[in-house]
């Protein structure tokens, strides 16, 4: 999706653990987009992470704009 939609040319993946939290982030240089325009379209891509993230109580959050790339945060508790 993101060579496809975003056309970006720079991207960033992060995992990070801590005591009780597993982190992932997906950042791009990508041309972004509106989120509140996106809640308009019939696609179901990001609705299913925040889905599959709500299905083991972990959050979903979504950073974009037009012209400044988008970053993806997903949060996943854990037990060590």
């Amino acid at each position: 999706n993101i060579t496809r939609y975003a056309q970006a040319t720079q991207v960033t993946a992060t995992l990070t653990l801590n005591e009780n939290q597993l982190q992932f982030e997906v950042e791009d240089n990508g041309k972004g987009f509106d989120l509140s325009a996106q809640h308009t379209k019939k696609s179901f891509g990001l609705l299913g992470i925040k889905e599959r993230a709500a299905a083991v109580g972990g959050n979903f959050h979504i950073i974009s704009e037009p012209g400044s790339g988008t970053k993806l945060i997903i949060e996943i508790p854990v037990t060590i």
